[in-house]
């Protein structure tokens, strides 16, 4: 009956379709998308917690939850993913809002794993732990987001893992009790994003236990029939993220695919009249993360497209409210009045999307042309490039064996004990892995050291580091190869 209701009500969901230009799909404009969005979502996280307020209906909480205010699956749980994963990507996120955002729930959940402990055994706590009935959906998206920010498991995810195995069902799913539709509307979104939770932060003595349940999590998604959009797309998350045969993940791709829309998109539930930023983008992430489809996938493609045509002049998607007015309502500072809780959500999925689709910029020419730019702010003792490129834990191991930091290596700079006359980069090799990079090379350089000739041929070493978009050196060596004449090796 629940989910009747929930696909009757989809019927009445009304926006304006888009017409489908894929040729148009290109990365400049695709990354300018995600660039012209990002602002006004970090804007909408910050006046979230800002414009709430305990007047928004907190009088009959438990006394945890007054402690703990208002965090929120649309914008702590999948803000915080969406941060994380545009920083991965490149994008110049503004990192004190994400580690902000991991800090409320971090704050929240270690307020509650007391609660959580005594809940195991306590009735009374059970109610304090989950006094709204949807801990699995919470867990699965405030959680999610910690797993996504690089969160280790501790205390606290030990208490919520434990509690959350006790919510599951009989037939292996997690579910809800109020339809907040569409992001608390899916058992299957329900049960994958438990699963995933409890696979990354299960207890280390509940290793047998855990893995029964996580299985039994995987046949469920098997073997019951999905219908609306966030069951398809969050079933073929949910058997990536439980190891499901290469054959199963095939055909939830397929299923996901199925329902597209001539327009490029697609729409929250089959009965819907168009399609949508939410259901569009979460296929695409879907479809990406999970089914291992590639952007340049011709349905990728279509889905990239409609999101471009749809995307407002502020960066922002609309889409519309339908979900039952459970929760007091406040503005929380993102565009579209009551229907923005839904839209900032659509549009962090839709950015996530694009984000995946954005050519990635060559890491290997990036700290090549780096590396080589390097070699004129040393000959003009351009500390500031110094400063900018490399780490506040940079060392440097010099030809002579001594270790000098960057404080150090700066201040030679500044006060001209070092003066570099020349510096050429001879040959050079870089090697990339994700987010760190070695790059090793030859050159030649002169200089004088408190006025003694230096200098020389040298083979060289840098290691680098991804760094909120930005690549930084953390660790150097230079070994000489042979002195110039007439100079004396650092």
């Amino acid at each position: 009956m629940r989910r009747l209701l929930i696909i009757l009500t989809g019927a009445a969901f009304l926006q304006a379709a888009a017409p489908l230009h894929p040729q148009e799909v290109d990365a400049v404009r695709i990354r300018a998308a995600v660039e012209r969005a990002l602002p006004p979502v970090q804007r909408g996280l910050v006046s979230f917690q800002k414009n709430w307020s305990p007047a928004s209906g907190t009088k009959d909480w438990p006394a945890v939850w007054k402690r703990i205010g208002c965090f929120s699956c649309h914008h702590e749980g999948l803000g915080l993913t969406t941060l994380s994963f545009l920083g991965r990507r490149g994008f110049a996120v503004d990192q004190g809002l994400a580690r902000q955002e991991a800090d409320v729930l971090r704050r929240a959940y270690g307020e509650l794993a007391p609660v959580y402990r005594r809940a195991l055994t306590d009735e009374k706590s059970a109610k304090e732990a989950d006094p709204f009935d949807d801990i699995a959906v919470q867990m699965g998206y405030m959680l999610g987001g910690l797993i996504d920010s690089g969160h280790e498991p501790d205390e606290t995810t030990d208490a919520s893992a434990r509690i959350l195995m006790k919510h599951q069902q009989d037939d292996g799913s997690w579910t809800y009790t109020l339809a907040r539709e569409p992001m608390q509307s899916s058992d299957f979104a329900t049960t994958a994003m438990a699963a995933r939770v409890l696979k990354a932060y299960a207890p280390k003595d509940a290793g047998p236990r855990a893995d029964e349940a996580l299985a039994r999590a995987r046949a469920w998604l098997l073997e019951n029939r999905p219908e609306t959009t966030d069951d398809l797309t969050f079933r073929l998350m949910g058997l990536k993220w439980l190891g499901a045969t290469p054959d199963d993940i095939r055909k939830a791709v397929e299923a996901v695919k199925a329902i597209q829309r001539d327009d490029g998109g697609w729409a929250q539930v089959r009965t819907s009249k168009s399609s949508d930023a939410y259901a569009t983008g979460l296929a695409l992430v879907a479809l990406n993360q999970g089914g291992g489809v590639p952007v340049t996938d011709p349905a990728y493609r279509h889905g990239v497209a409609f999101l471009l045509e749809t995307q407002r002049p502020d960066g922002t998607w609309f889409v519309k409210k339908w979900a039952h007015g459970y929760n007091t309502y406040f503005d929380a500072g993102f565009p579209y009045g009551k229907s923005q809780f839904i839209s900032l959500a659509g549009t962090c999925y839709a950015m996530m999307a694009l984000a995946s689709a954005v050519e990635p910029w060559d890491a290997e020419k990036e700290l090549t042309a780096l590396a080589k730019e390097s070699d004129a702010p040393f000959v003009k003792n351009d500390a500031a490039f110094f400063e900018r490129v490399l780490a506040d834990e940079w060392t440097i191991i010099t030809p002579d064996g001594k270790a000098l930091d960057k404080a150090q290596h700066l201040r030679e700079m500044k006060d001209g004990t070092l003066k570099v006359e020349s510096s050429e980069t001879l040959e050079m090799k870089v090697r990339v892995y994700g987010d760190a990079a070695v790059i090793t090379g030859r050159g030649r350089w002169k200089a004088k050291d408190k006025g003694e000739p230096i200098g020389g041929t040298v083979r060289w070493t840098d290691v680098y580091i991804k760094r909120g978009g930005k690549w930084q050196c953390v660790a150097s060596q230079v070994t000489p190869i042979a002195a110039e004449s007439g100079t004396k090796r650092r």
